[in-house]
């Protein structure tokens, strides 16, 4: 640590920390991007440490730029990312031609990087919660690192990591993920004891470690040297091992409670040779705690002093010197910046390095010390004048302020006057959502709805907030949890005569499906609206789609549709009428054709270029219409361009989505490797997708026989639907009990295991299928009924129901598309569910018909998961109904071949199961060989390398090292010249 008296500077210990750091600068130097984060209890030495490391980056030629969280709520949004762009825009290090030529987007910029007149902050007038926004925000603080780290090795460090905000930590999550390759080195600090489980913070940290080139520096107590060393910095001669030992037994190794024990000595004149002589008690000279230690250097100040500092402490960590004078009227500012400098001099504070008249305390704990020695009395009032100091003093002109008034205000909330609260609040989760900092905005907002639900005569400034929350939260992705908001505030805005911005809430896009109460209010909305105008056409759109996800009324949802299309025509709004035909299609999904032909005449009549979101939600579609009718080339066409679009309009949960319609297409088509990595990927884009990027991990690990980690993937999956049900956030299971089922019946579909039907609660369990269900008129439209079928018919196959599974096989008949029921079992071949389902239900005739169906599909389609099973089952079909085993033993072969080429092990094993099954096909093979294993045997023999035997026999490498070692395990072979040698004594050459 760095210890400061007077000139005096001495940096003792933490070389074991300090090397890590080092280790990680010179990989950023070799252009692997790291992130490190410093952790340790209040106290320790991690900014010390990082700012002594930094002086060392800064001499081997590397930027270094900082930014600081802060306890207080009411740090604006991205405050430390404000910082540390400030900062690279004050040394130069980034202009306007700099970020031109990044590819960054100025504008999305525009509340990081200073204006001309030095301020940061972004328009708070108007309020958006475009969903893309942050993205593009975080993209763009991407490439502008990344340009500066192509002049100049760059070091960010941001202290106080456990006090960001949830923008900041994100941002800094997607910038480690993105700058792995660059020279970008990433430090931060944190309070261990503040990263508790289920916080954000450790929520960041958990994702922080799952990035190349993470590690996290764990700081430890002083010893006893380094106290030692640490006396002989401040007093300059060697102190005597009572007052090394006083000081350490008391500090316990905490550096901060060492130097200011050490410092307190030092201005009571103890920590020189004479005084070392004449003490012989060093205990009776060091307090107990480090409270005690830190009032009685307070105590040491004068009275004034202590008071301007006490009401800068409520003010927070920083401070500036108008909002002290309007505190202390009847002080002139010469008088403050006297008690100041006393405070300055003693250690407490010291001037801002980021701006004049601003101070900052030297540690928090002097804060929060002289803080807590105010009533709360006390407290709540001077809260409630900082914050009318600060609305007045920079209300209008800084918006980097809306969120300390904010908070103050809301501190103050007992006191102050509600509208002024409540305000406050709006204003600074305008700022929030200008800022990208969305979790923010929907706190502020939220706060400003709690406020305002009993002030009758302030119902349109109520509207504002639930307006504010509402679009927050949806640009969050939190997408269910705005419904209500929407609902309310649109109900407020036309009680209180605001039709137009009820009208525009209504344009934020909420899921129809399932969302009880969303046809109301679009017919209230429809009542309100112009007929024949575009908006009116959007809203018929909307309310079709609502009608038939949420009331399954596709009738009346078609000639919603229509009228929607012949109001679009009406408006002369191209871009409506083609809203009308993709929402139409939207809702037809188990009607592929009409899928196709709804979304070709959306993408035919939608106006080049102008509605990007349009353009994907059609593309999307359209391919899974291809996909579905057995075109995997069509649906790949169409998903790929509909990523290459959603990218370009820097849309990302729209990239995601197309990213993983092409992951579940590569699934089928055995590109397992791509597809983990795009799961991998899926986890940063869309909000709910980490649960089924696990699920679909482990769907694949399970595929290709890697068990450890495929039940890793698993367990975070099942964690985060726990989480989900009894966390912070709390849902009903029924919120997650779809999708769950949904992945709980893949991998019974893949592994066959019933144990994994033990965790869906019993009596969630969709194991049966209802008579309702079962004779539900509209079922072939209905994709929840249809999925309930699906589920229990999986669920019926690994119990061997026959009875489950007879009904769920006559009610599936009516889906009549080749592939992706649901995409159930890996979203392949439906006539390979059906046959399993009729096998089951004892129904071979009908079984065989659907699996030569399913073979012949499969193999002139590419679906080698499906075509490799599909030889399975159908091989066991034959062998079982003593039907035709001469075909059956074909079918193995042709399965064990595209098996071992795909990787896929476990049907590797059953197939040579079922082969050895087979009467009078038992191996003939010595000491237990398999038919493949010979035929590498004979390969090895003539010396081949493994890559000459993977190209000879069309398998892959690691399937070949996985039968060497069978081989060399069977035969007692050592080495491949042992195993050479034995197949020339069995004639195996």
């Amino acid at each position: 640590m760095i210890s400061r008296s007077g000139q005096r500077s001495v940096f003792v210990g933490r070389s074991l920390e300090f090397s890590a750091l080092t280790e990680a600068f010179n990989s950023m130097l070799d252009g692997s991007g790291a992130t490190v984060v410093v952790s340790g209890d209040a106290g320790m030495g991690k900014t010390t440490l990082v700012e002594h490391f930094a002086e060392s980056a800064r001499k081997r030629g590397a930027q270094v730029h900082w930014g600081r969280a802060h306890e207080h709520a009411g740090a604006p949004p991205l405050w430390p990312w404000v910082q540390i762009f400030r900062s690279l825009s004050e040394s130069g290090v980034i202009d306007k031609e700099l970020v031109g030529s990044s590819g960054a987007d100025p504008t999305d910029l525009a509340g990081l990087i200073p204006d001309e007149d030095g301020s940061t902050g972004v328009d708070e007038s108007v309020s958006s919660a475009d969903s893309t926004a942050q993205f593009r925000l975080f993209d763009s603080v991407n490439s502008v690192l990344r340009a500066v780290s192509q002049n100049t090795p760059l070091v960010i460090a941001i202290d106080n990591l456990h006090w960001a905000d949830t923008s900041s930590l994100k941002l800094l999550e997607f910038v480690s993920h993105e700058l792995q390759s660059s020279q970008v080195l990433i430090i931060g600090t944190y309070r261990e004891a503040e990263s508790r489980r289920g916080s954000a913070l450790s929520e960041s940290i958990a994702e922080l470690a799952r990035t190349p080139g993470f590690s996290d520096v764990r700081m430890s107590p002083l010893s006893r040297d380094d106290i030692r060393q640490l006396v002989l910095g401040f007093g300059g001669a060697a102190p005597p091992e009572a007052l090394v030992d006083a000081v350490h037994s008391h500090s316990e190794g905490s550096p901060f409670f060492a130097h200011n024990a050490i410092q307190l000595l030092g201005n009571r004149g103890k920590l020189n040779e004479q005084a070392f002589a004449d003490t012989a008690d060093w205990d009776i000279g060091i307090p107990a705690g480090v409270k005690d230690i830190i009032g009685r250097r307070i105590d040491d100040l004068s009275e004034d002093c202590v008071l301007v500092l006490r009401s800068a402490a409520v003010v927070g960590r920083e401070f500036d010197l108008q909002v002290l004078v309007s505190l202390f009227p009847e002080s002139d500012e010469d008088q403050l910046l006297e008690r100041l400098d006393e405070a300055i001099s003693a250690g407490i504070i010291n001037e801002s390095q980021v701006a004049a008249d601003r101070f900052i305390f030297d540690h928090d704990l002097f804060r929060q010390t002289l803080e807590s020695d105010l009533r709360l009395s006390r407290r709540v009032r001077l809260h409630s004048r900082i914050a009318a100091s600060m609305d007045e003093l920079f209300g209008t002109s800084d918006t980097n302020y809306a969120a300390r008034i904010a908070y103050h205000y809301r501190q103050a909330d007992s006191v102050a006057d509600a509208e002024l609260v409540a305000a406050a609040c709006i204003r600074a989760g305008r700022v929030a959502s200008n800022a990208y900092a969305y979790d923010e905005a929907a706190d502020h907002f939220g706060a400003a709805v709690e406020i305002l639900e009993d002030t009758a005569e302030e119902q349109a400034l109520l509207a504002r907030a639930l307006d504010g929350r509402a679009r927050a939260l949806f640009a969050l992705g939190r997408i269910p949890e705005a419904f209500e908001p929407t609902r309310r505030a649109f109900e407020k805005y036309l009680d209180v005569g605001m039709a137009t911005q009820a009208l525009d809430i209504l344009s934020v896009p909420l899921p129809q499906y399932g969302r009880e109460g969303m046809t109301k209010l679009l017919e209230r909305g429809i009542e309100v609206a112009t007929s024949d105008t575009e908006t009116f056409s959007l809203l018929l759109s909307r309310l079709g789609a609502a009608r038939a996800h949420e009331l399954w009324e596709f009738g009346i949802a078609e000639q919603a549709f229509q009228d929607a299309i012949a109001a679009a025509r009406a408006a002369g709004s191209k871009r409506a009428e083609s809203w009308a035909y993709g929402r139409w299609a939207m809702v037809s999904p188990m009607d592929w054709r009409k899928v196709q032909e709804l979304s070709e005449k959306a993408l035919d009549v939608m106006p080049p270029g102008q509605d990007f979101e349009l353009e994907v939600h059609c593309r999307i579609w359209l391919g899974e219409a291809f996909y579905h009718q057995g075109d995997i080339d069509g649906g790949l066409r169409e998903f790929r361009r509909s990523e290459e679009i959603a990218i370009k309009a820097r849309n990302p949960m729209r990239a995601a989505q197309a990213s993983m319609e092409l992951a579940l297409l590569m699934r089928l088509q055995g590109r397992w490797d791509e597809c983990l990595a795009r799961e991998d990927a899926l986890g940063f884009k869309l909000w709910d997708r980490p649960f089924g990027s696990h699920m679909a991990q482990a769907q694949i690990y399970f595929t290709t026989g890697q068990t450890d980690p495929a039940k890793a993937a698993y367990a975070r999956a099942r964690a985060l639907v726990k989480s989900r049900v009894s966390g912070v956030d709390q849902q009903p299971y029924s919120a997650w009990s779809n999708s769950w089922q949904i992945g709980i019946s893949g991998l019974l579909g893949i592994t066959g295991d019933a144990s994994f039907i033990d965790d869906v609660p019993a009596g969630e369990l969709w194991s049966t299928i209802p008579e309702d269900v079962a004779n539900h008129p509209a079922l072939a439209q209905r994709t929840d009924l249809l999925t309930r079928v699906s589920v229990a018919g999986i669920i019926a196959i690994v119990r061997n129901d026959t009875e489950t599974s007879k009904i769920a096989l006559d009610l599936l008949r009516q889906y009549d598309y080749p592939v992706g029921l649901l995409r159930l079992n890996q979203g392949g071949s439906t006539d390979r569910f059906h046959g399993r389902l009729a096998v089951t239900a004892g129904m071979p005739d009908e079984a065989l018909g659907h699996f030569e169906s399913a073979h012949k599909f499969c193999s002139e389609n590419g679906l080698v998961y499906d075509h490799a099973w599909t030889c399975h089952d159908l091989a066991k079909l034959l062998i079982d109904e003593r039907w035709d085993i001469p075909r059956a033993l074909t079918l193995i072969g042709e399965g064990v071949q595209i098996a071992e080429r795909y990787e896929i092990r476990p049907l590797v094993d059953q197939l040579t199961s079922l082969r050895s099954n087979v009467p009078g096909n038992a191996t003939q093979h010595p000491d237990g060989l398999t038919d493949r294993e010979v035929e590498v045997l004979k390969e090895l023999a003539v010396g081949k390398s493994n890559r000459e035997i993977a190209e000879a026999l069309f398998i892959s490498q690691n399937t070949v090292i996985r039968h060497v070692a069978n081989i060399f395990s069977k035969t007692g072979s050592a080495n491949r010249a042992q195993a050479a040698v034995y197949a020339t004594g069995h004639d195996l050459q």
